[in-house]
């Protein structure tokens, strides 16, 4: 509760501005969960992205324009050199008993997150769908692929 609050919290700040209290909150997040490191820079990278539509390609690597960035950004910049160096340090991003969270492929989280985008975004998937962006056809094809892909990498915890 306190990792996801934090996060949209630093979300809200970044979009109205307020940088460093923004990536402070970002911070408490990841402090909650190691993985919000992923969402904080995706926050840092819409804002950067955002800010920075209307310029040039030469215009943004200006001198001038890179010196604005950092100064601005800096706060996310030493949040990610921490964390290197935590991982560094840490020999992993696991905090406790590392043989508890072993790194495997989930391939399952993809289809889940795609039912989950699905289930928030039924009007979207309407529209595509009345645009003919999303075929059926391709749909029910590759659906035995989902299938065959979710139960070859399903994973369970050892804990049940």
């Amino acid at each position: 509760m306190g990792s996801i609050f934090f996060l949209l919290l630093g979300y809200f700040l970044i979009k109205n501005k307020f940088f460093i209290f923004g990536s402070f909150s970002c911070l408490i997040s990841i402090l909650f969960r190691q993985t919000n490191i992923i969402w904080t820079f995706w926050i840092a990278a819409e804002s950067l992205l955002e800010e920075n539509e209307n310029l040039t390609l030469k215009k943004i690597f200006s001198f001038e324009n890179l010196i604005k960035i950092i100064q601005k950004y800096f706060t996310f910049l030493s949040i990610g050199i921490s964390f290197i160096l935590f991982v560094y340090l840490n020999k992993g991003i696991v905090v406790g008993d590392k043989s508890n969270h072993i790194a495997i492929l989930h391939g399952n989280q993809i289809f889940y997150f795609a039912v989950f985008c699905c289930f928030f975004t039924p009007l979207n998937c309407l529209i595509l769908m009345l645009k003919k962006k999303f075929w059926n056809l391709k749909f029910l094809i590759f659906l035995p692929l989902i299938g065959l892909i979710t139960y070859k990498f399903k994973y369970f915890f050892h804990f049940f």
